[in-house]
This record gives C-alpha cells, structure tokens and sequence, in this order.
C-alpha cells in the first residue's frame, strides 16, 4: 500500500492542515499485509498520543501522512 503524502516522522496533522483535504484512496483489500500494517501503527500513534496528552479517541490514515480511507478507534472497555 503506497498512497504516501510524505514522511512525517510522527507528526499527526491537525485540523485546518490542507493535507488533510487531499482525496485519499478506498483500500481494495482489508485484508492485505500492508493495510494490518498499517491498522497497527495507527493504533500505535493513537496510544501514544493518549500516552502524551490523556485524551484522543481516534486517528485517520491522512492525519499520519497515508493517503487512504482508514480510521483507527479507541473505545472504552464497557463497549465490548
């Protein structure tokens, strides 16, 4: 899966970032290598960035740079 915007070395765009109005690309296959790849470090970059600032609930693809429609989540145990 390629559809990169740059390297951002962890940097997460913010709202009002105009990367974030680039179109992004559907996945064609969910369940492929590169896009479980993908799910993990976004939840990653979320756990850290909850570890960092104590809140956050989810992260999407363009906002670590991937230029793909993905939204990782982070919810509360009680949902389960």
């Amino acid at each position: 899966m390629q559809h990169r915007t740059t390297n951002l070395d962890g940097e997460i765009l913010a709202l009002g970032d105009p990367r974030l109005r680039w179109p992004s690309k559907a996945i064609p296959d969910a369940r492929a290598a590169g896009v479980r790849a993908l799910a993990g470090r976004m939840h990653e970059v979320l756990a850290e960035f909850r570890a960092e600032r104590g809140f956050g609930r989810a992260l999407s693809a363009p906002q670590i740079g991937r230029r793909v429609r993905m939204v990782a989540f982070r919810a509360r145990a009680w949902l389960s």
